[in-house]
């Protein structure tokens, strides 16, 4: 029976462990499109992915399962590719095998989803592919796995990925790829995905994708490409980057568009399970959600059961939200949907899928809150059942409103403690407590308030601007920021952190490169200065420029670690063009 080698195990030189960068090394096929993964207001000066800290966790069983998000923010971001694959097997829901000798490889170079994950039995399995690894190589389980092969029309799109009948995986895993192929202008291609369910063809047609292209693809059959387009997993840690954020609220607002919603529709919703509960009692059953429904009805909340409706209204109940509540699962999985900032809170009775609902929540710029905890210890199945925090999701949700009533009206906690009790060192030390339980929003209405009161006070300009910019509104942060550059000309912090927001968030980039011009003709020494300029004119397209810049900048500091590597990125590229 032939024998494939991994990707991960073939010798790699100087070549990076990537399955697209190796597929092209040896002849396998070659990479369509290469583009970093941006979410760019999320990012630190070096392009690491920070996911933003949840506004509060609610864990009154001391089960420190939410200790992890405080503590450890940083975000796997993979490159974004297509693979176009000579000849490949497909087994499984997007498992590659292909060359001669075989290769496998995935749809993904993350660590939790490239083809390591399948040396282990118990994935192949859930994955459903014909494959069985003896420690070394992988071969087919069965003789007959090749030559009965489905064959695909040559140059087709492979777009399945991993638990696509699940509603939340099909649109985080699934659609997403499509961003790709539409860069690609790939817009007739046949695409081969599982597409078994009104509502997986309804999203495909909203994606562009004509019934008539579909091919739909089961993942207990194997299948033949010629010329295949493989995209990869955009979203693997479903943390989503700017072109998908982008996507999903250019879709909500189309559906949204006229839409006539249910007439007791409310701002506040609440995603309720209890239909599916009571079909599928043993699955992740929350016991006590009738009495939770109830609460939640008498304090103006819709129940929304969203499996019970269309695709176009879920969308729709979602993106008119200003507050979701609901248990972590595919449901919520609609806030994708909803406008960034709005308020969610999330149960989560398990820390299985903790992390990767955070990234949906902090990716999509939402302020959320995690309620965890409150699984059954005596149920023994992977998908406990359980029983929610009702007294404690109750009182986060009375301090949220309390919070947006004073951001609205101006109000504070002053009067307990005096309007002039705090000096601004210490309300600046309020402020700092008031951030680490993530309560921003009254954060500004304190800073608002002694703002006014001292407005010469520069920590305290400089305190109010950030925090807009942590609370994600992005315009207040620019206009704060503007009053502090003009207020305050001799502090760099002030361009660089208006630059900031403009290049990583706003894209802004005529507007940053004025306010870095001037900040070099003022501080001409400043290192911080100098690789923001440098910056801007990369973002910019302008690479000779850029090389000159950080040039510049690594003469100032040559130990600076980010410049070395923006140089000699700077000058390859450039080689590349020249040859």
């Amino acid at each position: 029976m032939d024998q494939f080698f991994p990707i991960s195990d073939i010798p790699q030189g100087s070549l990076a462990p990537s399955s697209r960068r190796i597929v092209e090394a040896l002849g396998l096929g070659k990479t369509l499109l290469l583009e970093p993964f941006l979410r760019r207001e999320m990012a630190d000066a070096a392009g690491d992915l920070a996911r933003p800290r949840p506004y509060g966790i609610i864990d009154r069983l001391k089960t420190g399962y939410g200790g992890p998000l405080t503590w450890s923010t940083k975000v796997e971001a993979p490159d974004i590719y297509v693979l176009e694959l000579d000849d490949a097997i497909v087994t499984g829901e997007r498992t590659f095998v292909t060359g001669t000798p075989g290769r496998v490889i995935t749809d993904s170079d993350s660590v939790e989803h490239d083809v390591r994950v399948l040396m282990r039995a118990d994935r192949r399995q859930f994955e459903r592919n014909a494959l069985q690894f003896d420690g070394r190589v992988f071969s087919f389980d069965r003789p007959d796995v090749a030559s009965e092969a489905v064959p695909l029309p040559d140059s087709a799109i492979f777009l399945s990925s991993m638990e696509e009948n699940n509603y939340g995986a099909f649109l985080l895993r699934v659609v997403p790829k499509l961003i790709q192929m539409q860069d690609l202008g790939c817009h007739d291609r046949p695409v081969v995905v599982t597409s078994n369910s009104d509502w997986k063809r309804r999203i495909l047609g909203y994606m562009g994708v004509a019934p008539q292209r579909l091919i739909h693809h089961a993942a207990e059959q194997a299948y033949r490409g010629r010329n295949l387009l493989v995209p990869s997993l955009r979203l693997p840690t479903f943390f989503l980057d700017d072109r998908s954020v982008a996507t999903f609220q250019s879709l909500a607002d189309r559906l949204s568009a006229g839409a006539a919603l249910p007439a007791d529709v409310s701002d506040h919703v609440y995603v309720s399970r209890i239909a599916a509960s009571r079909a599928n009692p043993g699955y992740r059953a929350m016991q006590n959600e009738p009495e939770l429904v109830e609460v939640m009805r008498d304090q103006g909340y819709f129940i929304f059961e969203p499996q019970l409706h269309p695709f176009e209204v879920q969308v729709q109940v979602f993106a008119q939200a200003k507050v979701v509540v609901g248990a972590g699962g595919a449901g919520m999985f609609n806030t994708i949907f909803c406008r960034p900032g709005t308020t969610v809170l999330s149960m989560e009775p398990q820390p299985d899928w903790l992390v990767g609902h955070s990234n949906i929540f902090a990716s999509m710029g939402h302020r959320y809150i995690l309620a965890v905890g409150g699984s059954d210890p005596t149920d023994h199945s992977v998908q406990k059942r359980w029983s929610a925090d009702i007294a404690g999701v109750v009182a986060m949700l009375a301090h949220i409103g309390e919070a947006h009533a004073k951001i609205r009206t101006g109000a504070t906690d002053f009067d307990h403690i005096g309007r002039s009790a705090l000096t601004a060192a210490e309300l600046l030390a309020h402020v700092e407590v008031l951030r680490r339980e993530w309560r921003l929003i009254e954060a500004d209405a304190w800073l608002a308030q002694y703002v006014a009161r001292f407005p010469d006070n520069e920590a305290l300009q400089a305190e109010f601007a950030k925090n807009a910019r942590l609370r994600n509104d992005n315009q207040a942060a620019r206009s704060r920021w503007r009053d502090f550059v003009a207020q305050f000309p001799d502090n760099p912090g002030g361009f660089c952190n208006l630059a900031d927001l403009l290049i990583h968030v706003l894209k802004e980039f005529d507007e940053a490169e004025d306010i870095l011009a001037a900040a070099r003709d003022r501080f001409p020494g400043d290192l911080n200065v100098a690789i923001y300029f440098a910056t801007v004119a990369r973002c910019r397209g302008r690479d000779v420029e850029a090389l000159e810049r950080w040039r510049k900048a690594h003469d100032m500091d040559e130990a600076h670690p980010f410049s070395k590597i923006q140089i000699a990125e700077l000058e390859e590229t450039l080689r590349g063009e020249a040859g």
